[in-house]
């Protein structure tokens, strides 16, 4: 007889070939974001999925099914320009990147240069890549800044280097934060949105969540993750975010998340969220334990002193 507590096998209906082709999808528009952390995760999967991949797949798969480059959209005038700038973002030289991507992205410095694209918007491709980098900008200053800090209050004990480089940090985020709002309210009030949030790409959706999860705003951050998550399933460096944000079942379990047969990642993201809460339950048991033994072995400690001394 089967024991009750012995887990059960769950049956996934997933389309490998489906699988694959979202895979090379998000690989493709991670990587020409710059985000290397995911592609390395998503590649690591390619990988694993070709050496296992039946010969119906094998067979039926060729180059031809390729995804689209997400380049291929970017208007000509703006397309050196945003290669520039991918190049910059690959050397690590985020401020350098965004100020190239600036006058792309500022209405009011293409009409001081007389560009006639002044009225239209700017690609959202080109605007993730001018805040991304705005934003690791920051990130890579907050680095910076910790470590120049030490020698300064190396002998003042009652402030931490880390404490003064975040607080710069936040400052800078705050401003980003700034312009990501007046950026929604102005694509709120062109699309007429009614929850609030006028942008719609799930990139940018993906960067605007963590500049507010470094402010400490964890429901704009989580509200962010899920609408990027919603508009694209395979966005995997959103799903991992809002893995850290989730506090317990009951909060997982009230977060409007896909569940469709498109939506295949979100079981990649329950393990690594119940594994997270897994470790936080066995990290407060040790804590318990320790607390236990420490009071046990002091109460043990002080009664055969007091038996001792007191004869």
């Amino acid at each position: 007889m089967k024991s009750s507590i012995e887990p059960e096998e769950v049956a996934l209906q997933i389309d490998l070939q489906n699988v694959r082709s979202d895979l090379l999808r998000a690989f493709f528009d991670c990587q020409v974001r710059g985000l290397t952390q995911s592609c390395k995760w998503l590649g690591d999967l390619l990988s694993a999925l070709d050496e296992s991949r039946t010969k119906s797949v094998d067979s039926s798969y060729n180059g031809s099914s390729l995804p689209p480059s997400p380049v291929a959209n970017i208007p000509s005038k703006q397309l050196s320009g945003f290669l520039f700038a991918r190049s910059l973002l690959d050397g690590r030289e985020y401020d350098h990147c965004a100020q190239t991507l600036k006058y792309f992205v500022s209405p009011l410095l293409r009409s001081w240069k007389g560009d006639d694209s002044v009225n239209t918007n700017c690609h959202p491709l080109i605007y993730f890549m001018y805040i991304y980098s705005s934003y690791m900008a920051c990130e890579k200053r907050r680095a910076n800044d910790e470590v120049e800090l030490r020698h300064v209050f190396e002998k003042d004990g009652s402030t931490k280097p880390s404490q003064v480089a975040r607080a710069h940090c936040v400052k800078e985020l705050s401003a980003l934060r700034s312009e990501v709002e007046s950026r929604m309210s102005t694509a709120k009030h062109d699309l007429e949105k009614a929850d609030g949030v006028g942008e719609t790409d799930p990139f940018v959706l993906y960067v605007f969540g963590l500049i507010y999860h470094k402010l400490s705003m964890e429901s704009t951050a989580i509200s962010m993750f899920v609408r990027a998550i919603n508009a694209y399933p395979c966005l995997w460096p959103a799903w991992y975010e809002l893995s850290q944000l989730v506090k317990d079942k009951e909060h997982l379990n009230s977060l409007r998340l896909p569940s469709t047969s498109h939506a295949w990642m979100r079981h990649f993201f329950e393990v690594k969220v119940f594994l997270k809460l897994n470790e936080m339950v066995l990290m407060q048991v040790g804590t318990c334990r320790r607390t236990l033994v420490w009071h046990l072995t002091g109460y043990a400690t002080w009664k055969w002193l007091g038996d001792n001394f007191t004869k």
